[in-house]
């Protein structure tokens, strides 16, 4: 009989502890990476009774929602984010991820940075304090695309903007003028120097400051079969004139290699565009690549990419404990693999958006009736047990 309330009892506890689980499960149904947990009952040691024998996380992917937010970011598949805190590593699916005021890349809720890989697959923490602004790049190179007619008389191309040391907008205005047909003389017959054309063009290019004033300039020869002459395909030019100390800047050099010289008219659609240099930009945004890429996307329109993020896998979930939250801490002498989104043991990641746990409703509802009917028949043990209990006393009296 006294067996009887003992069995009862445990089954009262194990239960409770089931629906314990079961609520926990349901009351994190909305929170980013929670991986859900169901409890295992065994008998106890001697066949009387029972009680919990453990708990086992679920691995199933949660529901990915986008959110907007840049540094958001769900794992599509297998990995774990990498955290690093105090010299320990922690493992989550939870990508609400946020900068700190040192520009650390960090798990806001655990203040754990974010691991990354380098270059040489080093983990590093991500930080993008050097990569806020993008220092001024002068300008080098101007190149040339188009045609000039070889029917025009000359050609302007107004404000074409290139860049100095300091990152200033200076415009710069190219002329092309003086055409000429390039003639060879020869000795007729008669003895009489005769001027013969070959059928090349030239043309005199200017390079003119916003002042008018001329900073550069140079001889373009075009063959008899409207192609650029090798020999002038390029020149350079110093921006400022010579009371501006000319030689002491750098050199812009102009590419003419991609222009032709046919015979269109009047009418020149030739044109130019810097190649490089920009002024002092701004971080505007940021985009995590499906291979965990960091691509950083600057005011100018420029863009750069710095390290990769950092994912860990295991071979089953078993190797994984839950220390605080969505966080997780690997077993002794589990075997962590690490590497980039994408390959063969990891997911893909998607940027400005999250995880959400993988709570299933309808199977916890199913659990709490289990856990229910189980709870109520062990009750109704006890209060049998109990019946009978007093039955027995009342025949002794």
């Amino acid at each position: 009989m006294s067996q009887a309330f003992f069995n009862g009892l445990s089954g009262l506890m194990s239960f409770s502890k089931g629906l314990d689980q079961v609520s926990n499960n349901v009351s994190n149904m909305n929170t980013p990476g929670f991986k859900s947990k169901d409890v295992f009952y065994r008998n106890v040691v001697g066949g009387n009774g029972t009680q919990v024998a453990g708990e086992s996380y679920r691995d199933e992917q949660g529901e990915i929602r986008q959110t907007g937010n840049q540094t958001d970011v769900a794992i599509q598949g297998e990995g774990y984010f990498i955290l690093r805190k105090d010299g320990e590593q922690y493992y989550t699916r939870s990508g609400q991820f946020s900068f700190d005021d040192d520009y650390y890349l960090v798990d806001p809720s655990s203040g754990a940075r974010v691991a990354g890989l380098d270059g040489a697959g080093n983990l590093v923490d991500i930080s993008i304090a050097e990569h806020r602004f993008l220092q001024p790049e002068l300008t080098t190179e101007i190149e040339f695309k188009g045609n000039l007619s070889i029917e025009a008389d000359s050609h302007t191309i107004q404000e074409i903007a290139v860049f100095n040391e300091l990152g200033e907008r200076v415009v710069y205005t190219i002329e092309f003028s003086d055409k000429t047909a390039v003639v060879t003389t020869e000795t007729n017959a008669q003895g009489e120097e005769v001027d013969t054309p070959t059928g090349e063009i030239t043309w005199r290019v200017e390079v003119k400051d916003a002042d008018g004033a001329v900073n550069g300039s140079g001889i373009l020869k075009f063959n008899s079969d409207g192609t650029i002459s090798e020999d002038t395909t390029e020149f350079e030019f110093r921006p400022g004139t010579a009371d501006d100390d000319a030689d002491e800047s750098s050199p812009i050099k102009l590419n003419l290699s991609e222009i032709t010289g046919y015979a269109t008219g009047s009418s020149s659609d030739i044109s130019a565009a810097s190649k490089d240099g920009h002024q002092l930009a701004g971080l505007v945004s940021i985009d995590i690549q499906s291979d965990g890429e960091i691509k950083l996307n600057y005011s100018n329109g420029d863009d750069k990419t710095i390290d990769h993020l950092a994912l860990a896998n295991f071979s089953n979930m078993s190797q994984l404990r839950q220390v605080d939250g969505s966080l997780f801490v690997a077993s002794p002498g589990a075997e962590v693999m690490v590497g980039q989104a994408g390959s063969a043991e990891f997911g893909d990641l998607l940027g400005g958006s999250l995880e959400l746990s993988n709570v299933d409703l309808a199977e916890e509802f199913a659990d709490m009736m289990i856990i229910q009917r189980g709870y109520q028949a062990s009750s109704r043990v006890l209060n049998v047990a109990n019946e009978l209990i007093e039955t027995l006393y009342n025949t002794v009296r």
